[in-house]
């Protein structure tokens, strides 16, 4: 990986010019779900943005975003045929990632949103959206700081928060989460210094207690048998000495560390509001956000692969089924082939924070011991998958491992190999534990079989889901975003072979 801003800085200056307000996000996890807050609270103001998200989740075009809503596919088309053809004309080699950063800015500019939100790729200093415009730069905002990519980030949280401060921008301010203490605060309090950039850390979110006066009636609790009610909402409390303000609402997004997420969108909000770096943008975004148009956003947020909840129902309108449980699915259009009565939670966390999370918000939910877990994790020199599964998996726990299917525009994206992946597997799981391993050669075959692309994961994913279905009402997907991909598909479009 060739990490620069050479490329991407040639690229877009052959570009028409890109002058959108923006808001710049880094942060080892996090990022996805504090843009997502964020921009439902912008919607609710009735504030035009555009969002740039990454990796993509179902289709390279989805990770940009207007107003919540992935752009369509001729529009996307249309405006990287248009970057593609420039960055052929001048020879400049762009990589993909680069391609899409561009295409993002072209998009927003075209579409003039009042504010536009990039998230970064990977580490910031070098990554591809820190090409950005520093004028166009309104505030930066760092989520949370853990160990991922340290062959190009650092072996330190202290050396990656450097990196990761690298996006802050002279005279502009820069939010930082409040899980970010000590060393690793400090470390990215010089790199601000050194930029002349001024610092505020975002105010702890709180868990309340359910109040009908504010919140309405008390949904009922989650049960997955008889019928599938899903997690209520998380009632909380945010206070904002800087902006004068307390904040009271449900969050629907589910996990402790949403909480988090929240805290620090709602950090960007009273820099938006209050700071003095950002007094040009009051009239154009900061007047029109209200107290009652942040409760209503943080409310609608939503992000597939986060902690998400589905019920696979089938046939999908079968009359025993209340209509509400199958409005409680998000609207997805399940593979009525599917046989099955099962409970899913799908998650996209891939590194050990994540597990972590994930393992953390399983026991709050004090669902049986014997946990039925679908795995899949990508290949990365770096990354070491006992360390990133050990806060996941315990003795006890029965894995079905899957590879996911080739992932557009990334071709050196693959999954860990069977051998590799289930040997940490049993190593976790114990003799009190099951595996189940879906490849043509067996449990202990090198690598997966290839067949045509997406054709052989999904089918495989079916045939682990069957698995699970016959010993479990309850699942969990997780250990990759593609993997989550696949399980959408698997849910929404032509049921794969069996």
């Amino acid at each position: 990986m060739d990490l620069t801003l050479s490329r991407i800085k040639r690229l877009i200056g052959l570009l028409p010019t890109y002058a959108r307000p923006t808001i710049h996000v880094a942060g080892t996890n996090g990022k996805g779900s504090t843009t997502a807050i964020l921009s439902s609270i912008f919607v609710a103001s009735n504030i035009t943005s555009g969002r740039f998200n990454s990796p993509h989740l179902l289709n390279e075009w989805d990770c940009i975003s207007l107003n919540g809503a992935p752009i369509s596919e001729t529009f996307y088309r249309e405006v990287r045929d248009k970057v593609e053809r420039v960055n052929d004309e001048h020879d400049i080699r762009a990589s993909n990632f680069e391609i899409l950063t561009a295409v993002a800015m072209q998009v927003f500019e075209h579409v003039r949103v009042d504010v536009a939100i990039f998230e970064v790729g990977m580490g910031g200093r070098l990554d591809a959206t820190n090409a950005l415009p520093d004028d166009c730069i309104v505030l930066s905002a760092i989520t949370a700081i853990e160990l991922d990519h340290q062959a190009w980030l650092g072996h330190t949280l202290e050396q990656i928060a450097r990196e990761k401060a690298g996006i802050a921008r002279p005279k502009k301010v820069c939010v930082v989460g409040e899980s970010i203490t000590g060393s690793v605060k400090a470390a990215i309090k010089e790199v601000l210094d050194a930029a002349k950039a001024d610092m505020i850390s975002a105010s702890p979110c709180d868990k309340r207690p359910w109040d009908d006066q504010v919140d309405g009636p008390s949904p009922p609790p989650f049960s997955f048998q008889p019928r599938f009610v899903p997690p209520p909402p998380q009632p909380v409390q945010v206070t904002q000495p800087m902006a004068q303000m307390s904040v009271k609402a449900v969050l629907s997004m589910q996990g402790d560390h949403q909480r988090q997420n929240l805290a620090t969108a709602l950090g960007i909000v009273t820099a938006l509001l209050q700071h003095a770096s950002t007094t040009q943008y009051r009239i154009t975004i900061a007047n029109r956000i209200i107290q009652a148009s942040i409760v209503s956003g943080i409310k609608l947020a939503r992000m597939y692969g986060r902690l998400h909840w589905v019920h696979l129902l089938c046939p999908q309108l079968s009359p025993t089924v209340s209509p509400r449980a199958h409005r409680l699915n998000h609207n997805l259009n399940l593979n009525p082939t599917l046989q099955l009565d099962l409970t899913l939670l799908i998650d996209g966390a891939h590194n050990r924070a994540g597990c972590a999370a994930l393992n953390a918000y399983l026991d709050s939910l004090r669902l049986s011991d014997r946990r039925y877990i679908i795995l899949s994790m990508s290949h990365q020199p770096d990354k070491d998958p006992l360390e990133t599964l050990t806060p996941l998996l315990r003795r006890g726990d029965n894995v079905a491992i899957v590879p996911f299917s080739p992932v557009d525009g990334m071709p050196w994206v693959r999954p860990i190999a069977p051998r590799e992946l289930s040997s940490v597997v049993r190593r976790l799981v114990g003799s009190e534990g099951s595996l189940w391993c879906c490849n043509a050669g067996g449990e202990d075959a090198a690598e997966w079989e290839q067949l045509a692309p997406g054709e052989y994961p999904r089918r495989q994913l079916a045939r682990a889901l069957r698995w699970i279905s016959e010993r479990s009402k309850v699942a969990v997907l997780a250990g990759s975003l593609y993997l989550a991909a696949d399980m959408y598909r698997l849910l929404k479009d032509t049921p794969p072979k069996q």
